[in-house]
């Protein structure tokens, strides 16, 4: 649960600036982080995958909104998921283990510097409080080891600028409510044209998930079964974006967050954020 919980934190604000960054909204990130991420930890093959929104999609996903707005999106992740299903029942996932591990350590820091570049221009906005947020967390990982250094930087950075800074650089607040089908949203008659970026986003999905996957079991020592995770996988985008979500994919910081923080081996509940949403 600490693992979850802690993952979930860091899940929350990436999902809300996934969502808005692609063009669908806040909303739509987060759907897509609670409910995709729910059906893909239940039914996924790797215990301690996080999945959700992720920042290697966002290109693909803002030409499809631009193109064919938002019910474009929608249905082409379905599309995507109904891809990922069928690659996994014919046992494609276990192409992955051809991949070297250099191409995992690269993907791994490939990502680690994408974060760090995409939150640098909200990082400068308040620069203050970036500054205490991130020495916090290393003060937090000096002297509280047993304890999630991440959950200390947010509740620090939360409480100062509550009392203190008062940053005007806030979300605000969300349009949330319980989703419903957006089955009307989408371009049926287009479905044609959108295969090529759903067969992207299908692909961009599986390779992220898959690696993510093999970066944690390099943690863990442990191995995933790759089929069942690109079943899990697809059934999260499917449920995803017939509810107004965005598609998702299995994210190596927010899993190495979760396993980091105590995630257990093959245990689905810390694979679960949607606890702290």
């Amino acid at each position: 649960m600490i693992g979850g919980v802690t993952a979930a934190v860091v899940a929350l604000p990436l999902s809300l600036a996934f969502g808005i960054a692609s063009g669908a909204g806040a909303v739509a990130g987060l759907y897509g982080a609670i409910f995709g991420g729910l059906v893909a930890a239940v039914f996924g093959g790797c215990g301690v995958q996080i999945t959700g929104p992720t920042g290697a999609m966002i290109g693909v996903l803002v030409g499809i909104v631009s193109q064919y707005g938002v019910g474009g999106l929608f249905l082409a992740g379905v599309l995507a998921g109904l891809m990922q299903v069928l690659f996994g029942l014919l046992r494609l996932g276990g192409f992955v283990k051809y991949l070297p591990q250099p191409v995992i350590a690269g993907f791994t820091n490939g990502v680690a510097i994408l974060f760090f570049m995409t939150a640098m221009d909200d990082a400068l906005e308040t620069l203050s409080l970036t500054i205490i947020t991130a020495v916090v967390i290393l003060l937090a990982l000096r002297f509280f080891k047993r304890l999630p250094e991440s959950l200390f930087g947010l509740l620090a950075g939360l409480v100062i600028n509550e009392l203190f800074i008062h940053s005007p650089h806030v979300v605000g607040d969300l349009p949330f409510h319980f989703p419903k089908p957006v089955l009307e949203l989408m371009p049926f008659p287009e479905i044609g044209a959108l295969l090529m970026s759903a067969f992207t986003i299908c692909l961009l999905g599986s390779i992220s998930a898959l690696l993510s996957a093999e970066v944690t079991d390099e943690m863990l020592g442990v191995r995933h079964d790759s089929n069942r995770e690109l079943i899990g996988q697809g059934l999260g985008n499917l449920v995803s974006s017939f509810i107004g979500g965005l598609p998702v994919s299995g994210a190596v910081a927010r899993s190495g967050v979760n396993v980091h923080s105590g995630g257990a081996r093959g245990s689905p509940v810390s694979s679960m954020p949607f606890f702290c949403y």
